[in-house]
């Protein structure tokens, strides 16, 4: 990209508050997906902690939704949810992590992944101190 492509995209950026991000990985493991959640999860606290009235994830309306196209991942953080409302796994299971986190709860997003011929599929879901599974995706509408 060009700086002037560059300075056009940071301009509506700003104006429109949605910035994107690119990252590109020679390859997806469980420590790669694990530390990009966590980062998802920082910025759903950040969130959480601004806008007092944030509703809580199963009393926002908000419903399950895959990604639509194969090999891209939009990693939406909570304001970005509610605007949707919808999303996949990933920015469901780190709200609901937020949400409990604030709580005093010491959950943390759980990571399910499996290769298959059509490439790495995963599943996040929330990990409980107790040892349990609370599945968002499920809870909002994900068949299977």
């Amino acid at each position: 990209a060009t700086d002037d492509e560059l300075a056009r995209a940071s301009r509506a950026a700003c104006a429109t508050g949605i910035y994107r991000a690119t990252i590109e990985l020679p390859g997806l493991t469980s420590t790669a997906l694990a530390r990009l959640l966590e980062c998802l999860c920082e910025l759903d606290r950040d969130y959480l902690h601004d806008p007092p009235r944030t509703p809580r994830l199963y009393e926002a309306g908000i419903r399950y939704a895959p990604e639509l196209e194969r090999g891209v991942e939009r990693w939406l953080t909570i304001p970005r949810v509610i605007a949707h409302g919808k999303a996949d796994c990933k920015s469901l299971a780190c709200w609901r992590v937020e949400e409990l986190r604030a709580r005093g709860v010491a959950a943390r997003p759980a990571v399910t992944l499996r290769t298959t011929a059509e490439g790495c599929l995963y599943h996040v879901s929330v990990l409980l101190p107790d040892g349990n599974h609370d599945d968002p995706s499920r809870r909002l509408g994900m068949k299977g």
